[in-house]
């Protein structure tokens, strides 16, 4: 009870004081409130601990390590970093590209890790911090750990409309753009190349010779439309298909997050049916891990595939409270690391409040499933996206001011056939690596259910008013935030005096 107190008190005061001090993250250095979480911490120790006490040192220990992660925050960039640098800057760099190029039809990104700078005419210096490279040219194309010379205008990034462009940037350690970029390998024999991990390297062309597969067996927009599904890459679909699924609240489908994986791994779960319910943990959890190398093991994946394994979890065993503690546990080590991800990543709020309502929702919700079918984990599937979506609805209408009418619609529809989707597509592309004729054969399949999605899709967003724009409030939030605590409080299984076993398997409809 006091270790199960203690870990509560210092998880939820550690969240919330993170969430408090991003309005007062230069504050946090003051020696005077680092006086003051000691004088608390020490009394707590040294004397005799009862319950009341346990919570204090909780408390205190949580807020003192959001002090340590906002105050790290708060540093400014050392000498030579890139920050630092006067915007407009004429500038010639030389680094590595560490992350997959983000390629689209008119540019390309690269994520480039300065080594060395020259400013003007000035001399040519060491230098740190990653920029993000704009390139219009295309040609030559350039990948992951090739070293390159940019020529071009360091911008400090900056908001555009109502989307913190900068903010973004920052999530994923950016610090400056360059424009007008003209790109070059280096003259010198050998410096071409020998950035990165040979993995990544690896991974990023097996993902990218997978994308280029699929766009071989299949048309557009059924290519982009599964590469969304299979890889997370969505730069390619076509706007006005993204517009319909954004109308039918079915954006989450077509990037890789936590939600979205949460969801897969209840599809993967359902095709182990054959398999005893404890039996399917690990081979589930093998193939989350092989999802997570294949797609690049980016910083938004791992974050996706913490999540995706919680809920796995959350379907596997019907222990609530530890998975609750899980759940706090997973965002310690990623707030303390950067705690930008709880003030301004969307998705990362998402995740954990679409895994949150997998934990506590998804045994309520599945007698609604009933009526559909076992296979491919149909049910699994649509049991645990009405789950998360129920938590997840009005944080999207808090933050994004948008609610679709016909969303439930559309999840009750498309989720079925996602998993058929998402098997047929893979399979299509295996079996071309071994036979192209025969790939092509599956990939008729795959084809008939993803044009079957998007019509599905397209009619309910042409629909009058499937979506429209509405503001939540503070209050309403916390009020609707509030009702849905009340309500899983009182249908809690241990208020029927529900066996901790038998959740999992009212999970599962056997109840």
């Amino acid at each position: 009870m006091r270790r199960s107190l203690l870990a509560y008190a210092f998880l939820l005061s550690f969240l919330t004081a993170v969430f408090l001090l991003q309005w007062a993250r230069e504050w946090t250095l003051r020696w005077e409130l680092w006086a003051v979480l000691l004088v608390g911490i020490v009394p707590c120790i040294v004397q005799r601990l009862r319950t009341p006490k346990w919570v204090l040192l909780g408390s205190l220990m949580g807020m003192a390590f959001a002090c340590a992660a906002i105050a790290r925050t708060a540093l400014p960039a050392p000498a030579g970093h890139v920050s630092r640098i006067p915007d407009r800057s004429e500038v010639i760099l030389a680094g590595t590209v560490t992350d997959e190029p983000d390629r689209r039809p008119t540019m390309t990104h690269y994520t480039l890790a300065v080594e060395r700078i020259r400013i003007g005419s000035g001399a040519t210096r060491a230098a740190r911090g990653s920029v993000l490279v704009r390139d219009t040219q295309g040609w030559p194309r350039y990948g992951y750990g090739d070293r390159l010379r940019v020529t071009g205008t360091l911008r400090k990034p900056w908001a555009i409309n109502e989307f913190r462009y900068d903010r973004y940037l920052e999530l994923q350690g950016i610090s400056a753009l360059v424009t007008s970029a003209a790109l070059e390998q280096p003259a010198v024999a050998g410096s071409a190349m020998g950035g990165g991990t040979m993995l990544l390297g690896a991974l990023y062309a097996l993902k990218e010779q997978f994308e280029k597969r699929i766009g071989q067996i299949q048309p557009e927009p059924h290519a982009s439309f599964l590469a969304g599904l299979l890889t997370g890459s969505r730069r390619s679909i076509p706007k006005d298909v993204q517009e319909d699924f954004q109308v039918t609240g079915l954006t989450h489908i077509l990037a890789i997050s936590g939600y979205n994986v949460t969801i897969i791994l209840a599809l993967f779960g359902g095709l182990l049916f054959w398999l005893p319910l404890r039996a399917r943990f690990l081979p589930s959890l093998a193939a989350l891990l092989a999802f997570t190398l294949f797609t690049g093991a980016s910083a938004s994946v791992v974050r996706a595939a913490i999540m995706g394994a919680l809920g796995l979890l959350a379907l596997q065993t019907g222990r609530k409270a530890e998975l609750r503690l899980m759940i706090l546990w997973a965002a310690f080590p990623m707030l303390l690391w950067k705690p930008q991800y709880l003030w301004w990543d969307a998705g990362f709020q998402l995740s954990f409040l679409a895994v949150a309502g997998l934990v506590e929702t998804g045994a309520l919700l599945h007698p609604l499933t009933r009526f559909f079918p076992d296979a491919l984990g149909i049910r699994e599937s649509l049991a645990a996206t009405l789950s998360a979506q129920l938590f997840t609805l009005p944080w999207i209408l808090f933050l994004f001011h948008r609610v679709s009418l016909v969303a439930p619609l559309a999840n009750l529809l498309v989720a079925p056939l996602i998993p058929i989707a998402m098997l047929l597509g893979f399979l299509s592309v295996a079996l071309s690596a071994v036979s192209f004729p025969l790939g092509q054969a599956a990939g008729y399949g795959a084809w008939g259910v993803l044009e079957l999605i998007l019509r599905i899709t397209h009619a309910l967003a042409s629909i009058p008013s499937a979506s429209f724009s509405a503001s939540l409030g503070l209050g309403s939030l916390v009020l609707l935030y509030g009702g849905m605590a009340v309500l899983v409080i009182l249908s809690h299984p241990s208020r029927r005096h529900m066996q901790p076993g038998l959740w999992a398997d009212s999970a599962r409809g056997r109840l």
